[in-house]
């Protein structure tokens, strides 16, 4: 949980009785949210970009506030990545997860150290370490940007043979500037795609996470 009290402690004993009811993580889940307008908004448009990148539906209303078994933790602590989202892992090792109304309250002293530029910053490193859509669309705006460009040109060779519309010079140049542009884009997200490989590789992420064993002892991440 947050050190700010908004989750109260007293809800982790309904964390806890849920957790015992069959899931290996529980969080919760606010239903009124105590926190200033702008982070409220700030807060549904992150998840709003962040679904769409990671094509994934994560719930605004949740934040860190849970409860965790011990073989969900220890997994978590083998994921040695230095951007560090918990809920964000938590869902991606697949461990059965539950969800608990909680109350939120304000903030019991101080101020948030989180301004906005370090909420953009969390949004950028969330979404790139998670998702290579970004590098995806620019392969795709690339290729658009080409694909126009070469219907401009064809555009312009009709309207010169079989109009008596005068086409300028620099309506070519212009054709010729925007298809190298559409290439030089979608070659450099097929680039960025083969780095995000690379990037995916450095994390050395487990194949598979055990969550139960017969048998064996002392057994890890595979």
């Amino acid at each position: 949980m947050d050190c700010d009290l908004q989750d109260a402690p007293e809800d982790i004993a309904l964390l806890y009785k849920t957790l015992n009811s069959g899931y290996d993580v529980v969080f919760g889940q606010r239903h009124q949210r105590k926190d200033p307008f702008f982070k409220k908004i700030s807060s549904k448009f992150f998840y709003l970009i962040y679904n769409y990148f990671t094509e994934s539906s994560f719930d605004g209303s949740v934040a860190n506030f849970s409860i965790s078994k011990k073989v969900v933790i220890e997994n978590f602590r083998q994921l040695r990545e230095q951007s560090r989202s918990f809920p964000l892992f938590i869902k991606w090792m697949g461990f059965k997860i539950g969800f608990v109304k909680v109350g939120h309250a304000k903030r019991f002293a101080g101020k948030t150290s989180y301004t906005f530029n370090k909420l953009i910053r969390l949004a950028v490193d969330s979404i790139v370490s998670q998702s290579n859509k970004p590098l995806k669309l620019s392969i795709k705006l690339g290729f658009a940007i080409s694909a126009l460009s070469i219907a401009g040109g064809i555009v312009l060779v009709f309207m010169r043979a079989f109009s008596d519309i005068r086409i300028e010079g620099w309506a070519s140049i212009v054709v010729s500037i925007f298809f190298s542009l559409g290439l030089i884009l979608a070659d450099m997200g097929i680039i960025g795609l083969y780095i995000g490989k690379v990037f995916d590789e450095t994390k050395q992420r487990p194949l598979y996470i055990a969550r139960d064993t017969i048998g064996i002892k002392n057994i890890k991440a595979i």
